[in-house]
């Protein structure tokens, strides 16, 4: 079973609601989240991937509370 079909049947199942995956790939560093969408009744409807390149988010350090 391929990565991809056993995460999906994760979310289908209800195993899961999330997956979250993160890995440096040219010299940045990326955060993949695979989320289930479900409607109200908690049926499933799909899968919602989200890919972030947080490279400068770890670089972060002390505390920023003001805009």
């Amino acid at each position: 079973m391929s990565k991809v079909k056993a995460i999906v049947d994760d979310l289908r199942s209800g195993r899961k609601d999330k997956h979250a995956f993160w890995f440096e790939v040219r010299g940045r560093f990326v955060y993949i989240q695979y989320l289930a969408v479900r409607n109200k009744a908690g049926e499933y409807l799909g899968v919602l991937e989200v890919l972030q390149d947080i490279t400068d988010l770890r670089a972060l350090q002390g505390k920023k509370k003001e805009l």
